[in-house]
């Protein structure tokens, strides 16, 4: 019997399936992962595509979930999905950015019983009230039909509801003796502007919308302040907007309110869009418009870890103990918005199981490496506690969790960190243990890189398990004296604490050819000088290389070349760490090509690899010879200086012919560039299209570590799409 009915399930309808999820508690078995799932809703797309292009209309994807399950992140994946299968509009719209500031919500209004024939509007709610008769209303949302509510005794408090047509509003009102309405507005449906609803109802009608800008670490909508609308008054383009001035802003897409300076985004109704978040298929009369609705379900574990990361990596709830936030998400915030999210799941057609812990390369894209994430966590940490419990007192365990929380399952450091916080919390390991641990390459504890151990380190000395100790580099070649005046002329304020311990395991002067650069000998200032800042050079550079090659799958000995290489320092450091088997430069400057050579020899670099660098223009590769029947694991690409988009977009062209069909295309922008237009434009696509990027140290030298320059990782299927992009822009 149990075989029939398991059975009977899986022929039902997902809609079906989503309506008997309740009654079982909802298992992930009724949910359908996104490698299956996404190219059912591709083809669903291709159909309502065509139709909805002949009438005019988008196509609109309803895509709501659970809080914490990912909904965000699963639409970008399906926007990028879709493009790689030619849908090239596709736009995706966040519930978020109609939140209401909390300042301004309302959960209980009260307002004057409206007699016949008149109207009450309750502005901060978008509601209209009209009477009827003396115990009669009608009540009304931008985008719902008017709803009769008969109210004949006092104190009676009523759901607003249409028995007939089924349709409602998320409100109950109640009469007073006074003849006042009191209406009760749920905390959840309290904290959503109701012109979001509106927003999409206009979108299917047609209709460019404009969309507010909510910033989830101020929890504030994004104006612009006194002085930048001053300046847009003066210089700014302007365009009407159903009979409102907006100034064009700088990034494409956004204008401003010429008036009160809140800044919008404008999505045109065309391609398709998909509407996310929490709140995206609450009211019956905009799900009618979706031509697909998709719900996102994950664990309750799964959800907590991303709500906790959310409080340490966004700011969110500033000034509380993560672990009393997560509480209180479960227990109030989970259960207050239970309600509303089983009644999207129910009429869901899909139900996307998003229980897979979430990827190590969304997290660095969004949030940063694995070590801005640790010491971001450890200086939220110091502010909680200072904030919440007005003390400084670290507890080991709970430093350790903060970590924790901003690591992924992928990563080596997260097993490790848990495995050192709950022994912690039973009595805790002796240093000497710490250590050991540290060292070892077994278990758990042998997945670590050198630069995860560094950072596990630093990250057990704040949480004061282990002494911190002065880290002084070592050689086996330098006389004792050199080694001395070197680690004396070494700026130690530049140079990150976790670094010299990846130093003290790794070695850069060992291992990456300083002995050849300097003959062995070190005999002046002079020159301890130029070494010093050689090492911190090179650091810098391991870092970068160190990450790159814990994220990307670059093969041994990889073919490598550099456009816009300069003096070829960086490329040197790249050779001893990848060892590759092909190390070419491209540069425009005669001049920096000849410094480039000079170091080539200095370094003795042709005797390890197969190096070549000539004068030659990125935008045109296939007259450089030496490239001719070559191809590439890595392209490096430096930004230049002033680079117009045109030129930008030759050169990218160019080296994805150069490209390995597993191959990837770096742009790397130094800190000065960041922000220039067109670097901007670079970092604002990488964004908006999820795509791999992260900061690192300065690879030409040291500068501060704090001024990082960013590297933008492209595979050889987005190349095309990052070239796209910046056509349009």
């Amino acid at each position: 019997m149990g075989k029939i009915i398991l059975i009977c399930l899986l022929l039902l309808p997902q809609a079906t399936i989503a309506r008997r999820a309740r009654e079982f508690s909802y298992p992930s078995a009724y949910g359908i992962p996104k490698e299956k799932l996404f190219p059912q809703l591709y083809s669903i797309v291709l159909t309502r595509y065509s139709e909805n292009e002949e009438k005019g209309m988008p196509t609109i994807i309803g895509w709501s979930g659970r809080t914490g399950a990912g909904q965000t992140t699963t639409a970008l994946e399906f926007k990028r999905y879709l493009y790689e299968l030619g849908v090239q509009s596709v736009t995706v719209l966040s519930c978020d950015d109609f939140l209401i500031p909390e300042k301004e919500r309302v959960e209980l209004k009260s307002v004057e019983f409206p007699s016949p024939g008149k109207e009450v509007r309750v502005n901060e709610l978008r509601l209209r009230i009209r009477g009827i008769d003396e115990n009669t209303i009608a009540l009304k949302l931008p985008s719902s039909d008017w709803i009769e509510l008969k109210l004949d005794k006092i104190g009676e408090r009523k759901k607003v509801i249409d028995k007939e047509s089924g349709n409602f509003l998320d409100l109950e009102i109640e009469r007073q003796r006074d003849n006042t309405l009191v209406i009760h507005i749920p905390t959840f449906i309290s904290k959503l502007d109701p012109l979001f609803y509106k927003t999409i109802m206009d979108l299917k009608r047609g209709k460019t919308v404009l969309i507010p800008q909510f910033d989830q670490v101020s929890r504030e909508r994004l104006h612009l302040n006194g002085e930048e609308l001053e300046n847009y008054e003066k210089n700014g383009s302007t365009v009407e907007i159903d009979g409102k001035i907006y100034f064009l802003l700088e990034q494409k897409g956004l204008v401003a309110d010429a008036k009160t300076g809140e800044i919008y985004k404008m999505i045109e109704p065309k391609g398709v869009i998909i509407v996310e978040g929490v709140w995206a298929m609450l009211r019956p009369e905009v799900n009618e418009l979706y031509d697909v609705k998709v719900f996102v379900n994950a664990s309750e574990e799964i959800r907590a870890r991303r709500f906790g990361a959310r409080h340490i990596l966004e700011g969110r709830y500033q000034g509380q103990i993560l672990f009393d936030i997560v509480k209180r998400g479960r227990i109030d915030w989970w259960k207050e918005q239970g309600e509303f999210e089983e009644r999207q799941l129910k009429i869901a057609d899909y139900i996307l199981d998003n229980d897979a812990p979430i990827s190590e390369i969304e997290m660095l894209t969004k949030y940063g490496t694995e070590e801005e994430r640790i010491y971001k966590a450890i200086a939220v940490y110091k502010e909680d506690i200072k904030e919440s419990r007005k003390s400084e007192k670290i507890e080991p365990w709970e430093l350790l969790e903060y970590a924790w929380y901003v690591l992924t399952d992928e990563s080596a450091l997260s097993e490790v960190i848990k495995y050192i916080a709950e022994g912690v919390k039973k009595g805790g390991f002796t240093e000497i243990g710490l250590r050991r641990m540290l060292s070892s390459k077994e278990g758990i504890f042998g997945k670590l890189d050198d630069l995860q151990r560094s950072l596990l380190e630093d990250l057990l000395i704040e949480a004061g398990l282990l002494k911190r100790t002065e880290v002084k580099i070592s050689s086996s070649w330098l006389k004792s004296e050199d080694l001395e005046m070197l680690n004396e002329a070494l700026p130690k304020e530049l140079i990150p604490y976790h670094l010299l311990l990846m130093d003290r395991r790794y070695s850069v002067l060992e291992n990456w050819g300083f002995k050849e650069f300097t003959k062995g000998d070190l005999s002046s200032v002079e020159e301890i000088n130029k070494v010093s800042n050689l090492f911190i050079t090179a650091l810098y550079n391991l870092y970068a290389y160190q990450t790159l090659n814990r994220y990307l799958k670059i093969p041994s000995n990889p073919n490598i070349l550099s456009l816009g290489c300069g003096d070829f320092l960086k490329e040197i450091f790249m050779g001893f760490y990848f060892e590759p088997s092909i190390l070419y430069g491209i540069d425009l400057d005669e001049n920096k090509v000849e410094e480039a050579r000079d170091n080539i020899n200095k370094w003795r670099m042709t005797e390890k690899v197969e190096t070549n660098i000539v004068v030659g223009d990125m935008r045109n590769l296939n007259n450089i010879s030496i490239l001719s029947g070559k191809k590439f694991d890595l392209i490096f690409m430096r930004i230049p200086v002033g680079i117009e988009m045109e030129d930008l977009e030759e050169a990218i062209k160019s080296a994805e012919g150069f490209l390995n069909s597993d191959g990837y295309l770096i742009l790397y922008i130094k800190y000065p560039q960041l922000k220039l237009t067109i670097p901007q434009k670079l970092i604002a696509i990488a964004e908006e299209e999820n795509l791999f990027s992260f900061n690192t140290y300065p690879l030409s030298g040291p500068i501060s570590p704090e001024e990082k320059d960013k590297f933008i990782i492209l595979s050889k299927a987005e190349v095309s799409l990052l070239r796209e992009k910046l056509t349009k822009h």
